[in-house]
């Protein structure tokens, strides 16, 4: 009897210890990754603000693979609009818009998982001519209590930038080939 009381003891305090390091993790997991292209903002531009054009380097269409993505909205741009459904485990359902726009300077999409909403901004920096730099940041917001979920977040970080990095280089490789 002792030995079982000190094993729910002992998960509780686990319980509670993982609570207590989550609530002082922060509320948005946020990851930036950004890659340097030999282009001009305007050769980059158009495959940001085209959601149409993301299933050749994002890296959330790398991972729906031929799943169909219905398009809708505007043509391209602020108000675009995509969704699909019957997609790959952890991403049966989703959608994505682009909510704001700036050319040639950024992209702001809001996305949604399974319900769970994030967001990237894509933002091009002219740093000499013929060359930019592409800095992409991810916002994913963390479940509140019991707080866990933030530490499982914490330990996808360097999964989700990974996948943020091969999706940048996928896009380095379509703009600086199309020139």
């Amino acid at each position: 009897m002792k030995l079982f009381l000190g094993i729910v003891f002992g998960i509780f305090s686990l319980f509670l210890a993982a609570c207590a390091v989550g609530y002082f993790l922060p509320a948005t997991l946020e990851i930036e990754r950004s890659t340097i292209i030999n282009a001009y903002p305007d050769d980059v531009f158009p495959l940001l603000n085209d959601l149409k054009s993301y299933k050749s380097w994002a890296a959330l269409d790398d991972r729906l693979g031929q799943v169909p993505i219905l398009t809708g909205g505007a043509e391209s741009g602020m108000g675009q609009t995509q969704a699909w459904q019957n997609g790959p485990k952890g991403y049966e359902v989703g959608s994505r818009e682009i909510m704001q726009e700036s050319a040639p300077e950024f992209v702001q999409i809001q996305v949604s998982v399974n319900g769970q909403v994030s967001s990237t901004t894509h933002a091009i920096l002219k740093t000499e001519p013929g060359i930019v730099t592409v800095l992409s940041k991810r916002e994913l917001p963390q479940p509140g209590f019991p707080y866990i979920g933030r530490l499982k977040g914490l330990m996808m970080k360097q999964e989700i930038a990974d996948n943020l990095d091969a999706a940048l280089e996928r896009l380095k490789t379509q703009v600086e080939t199309n020139l």
